[in-house]
C-alpha cells in the first residue's frame, strides 16, 4: 500500500523586519526533508520558517504548484493573507 503523500507550506520571514519573504509547497516524508528539498532546489529564500501540513486538495483549490516559491504579493493575490495581515484585520473589527 502506497504512503499518502505529504505536503508541507513553508512560510519563511525575514528576522529583521518580521516581513514576509515568501511560500514554499514541498511533498516530502518529513519537515526536515522538506526543508532540505526547498534548500537543494534552491527556492528557500532564507529567514525563519514556519509550516504546516496542507492537503492536495488546498493545492488544486487556488491553483498552487509544487517545489515553486511564492512571494507575500503573489500569495495574496490567492486569497491568502499572513499573520501580520490577519492580527491587523482582526483589530479593525
Amino acid at each position: 500500500m502506497n504512503k499518502p503523500k505529504t505536503y508541507y507550506f513553508l512560510s519563511f520571514v525575514n528576522p529583521e523586519t518580521r516581513e514576509n519573504v515568501g511560500v514554499v509547497i514541498i511533498d516530502a516524508p518529513s519537515i526536515d526533508e522538506a526543508l532540505k528539498s526547498a534548500w537543494s532546489q534552491g527556492i528557500n529564500p532564507g529567514g525563519e520558517v514556519s509550516f504546516a501540513k496542507i492537503e492536495h486538495s488546498e493545492l488544486e483549490e487556488n491553483d498552487l504548484e509544487l517545489n515553486r516559491h511564492y512571494t507575500k504579493e503573489q500569495m495574496n493575490d490567492r486569497g491568502y493573507l499572513t499573520i501580520k495581515q490577519h492580527q491587523n484585520r482582526l483589530h479593525e473589527n
